[in-house]
């Protein structure tokens, strides 16, 4: 299923795909499978190729590395997320249902760490698994700022509505050009 809004087939997508999306959508628990191009993920690219502490070779054992270096990745790989606080406006990051408008009001990362382990293709080789997590308050209409620099979601009758909290869980990796996350 590709969630994207890229009609191609998802091999050459510029903006990447969804492979999976399982959940319990009725409590909004959902697990998806994304696979990006590195190339929209430069600054992860670079952090993994510019860093022997997330490669070091490990053996047959899991191994935890460099936590400085997990949290770089999270805050690289959420940089939409917190540019749509930044910018206090509706950018379009979730897909609106009231007035075709939509936006994250708050983002906070959570913990992150690194561990490696061998990677899936049998070369010996050990793969680096970023592991995060990071809080959003949605809006699932417009954004505005009030005093003190509050902001509310303001419905297309300009009445308050409620926003949707969520503690987001993820997994990332880099495999064959591509940045895999769930």
């Amino acid at each position: 299923m590709d969630r994207s809004g890229d009609p191609g087939d998802g091999a050459g997508s510029r903006s990447g795909e969804t492979l999976a999306l399982v959940g319990n959508f009725r409590d909004i628990d959902t697990v998806s499978v994304r696979r990006e191009p590195i190339a929209n993920h430069l600054d992860f690219a670079r952090i993994v190729d510019g860093s022997s502490d997330v490669t070091s070779g490990v053996g047959d054992e899991a191994e935890l590395v460099d936590p400085d270096i997990a949290r770089l990745v999270a805050s690289t790989l959420t940089s939409t997320e917190r540019s749509a606080v930044e910018a206090n406006q509706s950018v379009g990051v979730v897909p609106g249902v009231e007035g075709g408008s939509s936006g994250v009001m708050d983002f906070r990362l959570g913990e992150a760490s690194v561990f490696t382990a061998e990677g899936s293709t049998g070369t010996n080789k050990t793969q680096a698994y970023f592991v995060y997590d990071y809080y959003t308050e949605v809006c699932r209409a417009k954004i505005e700022e009030v005093s003190g620099g509050a902001k509310q979601c303001i419905g297309p009758r300009g009445d308050v509505l409620d926003t949707i909290q969520r503690r987001n869980f993820t997994v990332a990796t880099r495999s064959d050009g591509y940045v895999l996350s769930s």
